[in-house]
């Protein structure tokens, strides 16, 4: 604290101190001001939220007045012109706060206590707040570990995240660009919980889609063509929220598994040995003194070594170049079966696992796949596999009773990689797809939804692909899978017959019959609609002077146009068609973000079903993604993939002895030692920092409303609002 005390010393002693002391100033005149004045410094805090201070303030000096007498498509144009990000959402708000300015008021007047007062903003005012908050536990977000993609429950990150087991992990999620509307990803820079006692809102939406979010959360959506965040308590079914229509593959793709490095990343070391004469004389050359112990591996040298004993050295002992150099294979003591040490993830390999999760139950050793009679093809490609990819020793049986062909494989090793490694266990209501299949490339992740269709999937017609699975994780995971190969799949409950009757999950997509299709062409979606953009494609024909009549009658384009605009919502075939017809007439800012909607990464899916639930949970859940260029502000979760918006802080309210902590004081905070950077901001701890700068205020001789300002020029070098 002492560093951060002289620091602030010098700084009161600079011409900093006569600029902090004029805003001060130019703050209290405010508050002395009519309420008409004091309303449009609110505008201004609305307008700061998820927005460059800098220029809220030139926009706050050039609406001025219009924050009092503008209706909501007027102040909605202007801020659109002066480049505001959020031009319809924020004139909303502003709209809303008007609405109170009379209570306003009343409640400057009556509270003398400024804590009070931002409470009441706080619960009142739409766009001021402390914290939003976001999803429940059980909501799965989709995040990236260290390259690999990985769909996990909120509450599980973030017990992962507080332990501190992902400090030294690189940790980003999936988030789309606003500039480009092209999903990227983007470093998460804190997992947060909030305290939380209100009901939830179960938002459905068509293809399946669904999530679950607190009222206060803001989800996106379309609004004369720009995508913008709006509250979930103000949906209502037929609104239209923004949803991947892709998910873009990772570069980095592993080629091979190291089995042995897997087994020993686990545990799993107790009576599994290492067989190679080659290998045990390259560890006895170079790891002599690791090795060395008077046992019957050293004094009666039989080519194999236990995995427990290469546990114990670095790395480069183990790793792919040194294991197929040797042929090291793995086995359990005196026994014969044998797998290989490192695998080849080839297409084969995924489209064996497609098929073991269709096909297999994985609960015990031996390991059976059961195929029907008619598939005699995948029996044989199955046992292929099997035999030269992975060495395995199988069985292989026709019982003639059953009218089946079985293939079994007796090998622990395989089982524990199957279970252990795969993370494939259960029947098949408990099944989910291998979090090694999302972060593999392009041709791996069809060949195993080709697998998985052989398996569990069925041709509906001549164009339609259907999957059917009795796990809801497997369905959810599929749906992402799907996305990754730029498919967006409907999901739904369907009942089936026959030998696996009962109510599951139906997986489908019209354009494609099997998976093995999508390696030539990706179908597009003719029902895939983009709303709320009627309006923007007529001003582009009015501003480009598209001509609308011939003959006295008018266009089939100007037609479409109005229908547009009055009636329906044009799909994004039809908007590409349109985008080709006007291309002769020049371009203009419109068609530039028209062309951007249409070609973004962005679908948009109707609600079909909002509810409001009760909710008992501990908290409530939620991802920052607020990192220096790349400051997206957004993720995906729940089922089948939903854009959710990040959280804000409470913005400047004008008072005196309030603190307004934001990532800059926070940093300095941390950065000095006076508070460990919080990775849970609840109004509970937002109070305990405050009470840290009190301190710090005391020490000082200034109030929270000045020490604010001087920490803010130390972070920034500037003194803004």
């Amino acid at each position: 604290m002492k560093q951060l005390l002289n620091s602030i010393e010098k700084l009161k002693k600079s011409e900093v101190r006569n600029i902090i002391d004029k805003r001060i100033s130019e703050f209290k005149r405010i508050g002395e001001k009519p309420i008409n004045e004091i309303f449009k410094e609110l505008s201004f805090c609305i307008l700061c939220a998820n927005f460059n201070a800098e220029r809220a303030i030139r926009i706050q000096e050039e609406i001025g007045d219009g924050f009092l007498t503008l209706s909501k498509s007027q102040l909605t144009k202007k801020l659109k012109e002066i480049g505001h990000r959020y031009p319809s959402t924020r004139a909303k708000y502003i709209l809303d706060a008007r609405k109170l300015k009379d209570s306003l008021k009343g409640a400057i007047e009556s509270s003398k206590d400024e804590t009070n007062l931002r409470d009441w903003l706080a619960e009142n005012v739409t766009g001021i707040g402390y914290k939003e908050a976001s999803l429940p536990g059980n909501e799965k977000v989709l995040v990236i570990i260290n390259g690999k993609v990985e769909p996990i429950r909120i509450d599980h990150l973030y017990r992962e995240y507080g332990s501190g087991r992902l400090i030294d992990r690189r940790l980003e999620t999936y988030s789309f660009n606003p500039k480009t509307l092209k999903l990227e990803t983007a470093p998460i820079t804190r997992v947060l919980k909030h305290e939380y006692n209100k009901d939830l809102y179960e938002i459905q939406l068509e293809w399946g889609r669904k999530v679950s979010v607190s009222g206060d959360h803001s989800v996106f959506t379309v609004d004369d063509g720009w995508i913008v965040p709006v509250k979930v308590r103000t949906l209502k079914i037929g609104d239209y929220l923004a949803v991947p229509r892709r998910l873009p593959l990772l570069d980095n793709v592993e080629n091979e598994l190291n089995l042995v490095k897997e087994f020993i990343q686990r545990g799993i070391l107790r009576r599994i040995y290492l067989k190679s004469r080659g290998y045990c004389e390259f560890l006895r050359e170079n790891y002599k003194n690791e090795i060395a112990r008077k046992n019957q591996y050293v004094q009666h040298f039989r080519g194999i070594i236990p995995l427990k004993v290469v546990a114990r050295l670095p790395q480069t002992a183990y790793n792919n170049c040194i294991l197929k150099k040797f042929s090291v294979k793995i086995s359990l003591r005196a026994s014969p079966s044998t797998i290989g040490s490192v695998i080849n993830l080839n297409r084969g390999f995924f489209w064996m696992l497609g098929l073991l999760i269709a096909e297999a139950a994985i609960c015990r050793n031996p390991i059976e796949v059961t195929l029907g009679i008619e598939e005699k093809r995948r029996f044989t490609k199955l046992n292929e596999l099997l035999s030269s990819d992975l060495g395995l020793k199988v069985n292989k049986y026709y019982p003639q009773n059953r009218k089946v062909y079985i293939s079994k494989v007796n090998n622990l090793l395989f089982f524990c990689l199957v279970r252990d490694v795969l993370g494939i266990k259960g029947y098949s209501d408990t099944k989910m797809v291998p979090r090694l299949v999302f972060s593999t490339s392009f041709p791996n992740i069809v060949s195993f939804l080709q697998g998985y269709w052989e398996g569990d999937g069925w041709k509906r017609s001549k164009s339609y692909f259907s999957i059917q699975t009795s796990s809801s994780h497997l369905a959810e995971d599929l749906l992402l899978l799907l996305l990754m190969v730029g498919v967006s799949a409907r999901v739904c409950k369907k009942r089936s017959r026959g030998f696996k009757a009962g109510i599951g999950n139906c997986i489908d997509y019209s354009g494609i019959i099997q998976p093995i299709q999508l390696e030539n062409e990706t179908p597009f979606n003719k029902r895939e609609v983009i709303p709320n953009i009627g309006n923007m494609i007529h001003e582009i024909v009015r501003k480009m002077r598209i001509r609308t009549r011939i003959g006295g009658r008018h266009t089939d384009l100007y037609q479409k146009v109005m229908r547009w605009k009055h009636v329906g919502h044009p799909s994004r075939i039809t908007l590409k068609e349109f985008l080709s017809e006007i291309h002769e007439y020049g371009n203009c800012k419109q068609v530039e973000r028209l062309d951007m909607i249409v070609n973004s990464d962005l679908s948009f899916a109707k609600i079909r079903r909002i509810k409001r639930v009760p909710y008992r949970g501990n908290g409530l859940y939620d991802l920052e993604v607020a990192q220096k260029g790349k400051n997206f502000q957004n993720f995906i979760g729940g089922v089948g993939g939903v854009c959710l918006h990040n959280s804000h802080f409470i913005r400047n309210i004008g008072h005196r002895d309030c603190a307004i902590i934001d990532f800059h004081i926070l940093d300095i905070l941390a950065r000095c030692g006076l508070i460990e950077k919080p990775k849970t901001l609840t109004k509970k701890k937002y109070l305990e920092i405050e009470n840290v700068l009190r301190r710090i205020a005391a020490r000082s001789r200034l109030n929270l409303g000045e020490l604010d300002l001087y920490l803010w020029y130390m972070e920034t070098g500037k003194v803004l609002k």
